[in-house]
């Protein structure tokens, strides 16, 4: 039976494309697979990692190899099989959240969180939280303005 290193393998030289960017990460991972294999890290589960979160934790994983470091090698396949990329991104450091401004408001006895966002964020939550929130413009609101 096949290792699932050799799975995540063969997908990884599957995958053709010009971009020279995928090429050099294509090179890396493969170099970080043929390690993996030769130092009997656990495969469970890693045929099933996409490629996206595989290029997010290359960088890392080299320096775990170079600096003697298997155990966090195990670690970083491990965020990628169960993290999704947002959240494995912030956890080896390639994206931080980005803050946004609340104010509380006072509308009688009632307090009224105001979140702003510049255009761009709010196109961006917009995207983000489709399936959870619909959002209201004031001037779109059947409801009394707050601001």
């Amino acid at each position: 039976m096949q290792s699932e290193w050799n799975t995540l393998l063969e997908k990884i030289k599957a995958k053709d494309t010009q971009a020279s960017s995928w090429k050099s990460d294509q090179e890396s991972l493969e170099k970080i697979i043929n390690w993996a294999i030769e130092a009997g890290i656990d495969d469970t589960g890693v045929s099933s990692i996409d490629n996206t979160k595989l290029r997010a934790i290359i960088k890392e994983v080299r320096k775990a190899i170079n600096w003697g470091q298997p155990e966090r090698v195990v670690t970083l396949f491990n965020w990628a099989k169960n993290d999704t990329v947002i959240v494995l991104r912030q956890k080896v450091g390639i994206s931080t959240p980005e803050d946004i401004k609340v104010n509380q408001r006072k509308d009688g006895d009632e307090t009224w969180l105001v979140i702003e966002f510049t255009p761009e964020q709010y196109e961006r939550m917009v995207t983000d939280t489709k399936a959870h929130f619909q959002f209201v413009l004031p001037e779109e609101s059947k409801f009394r303005k707050i601001l």
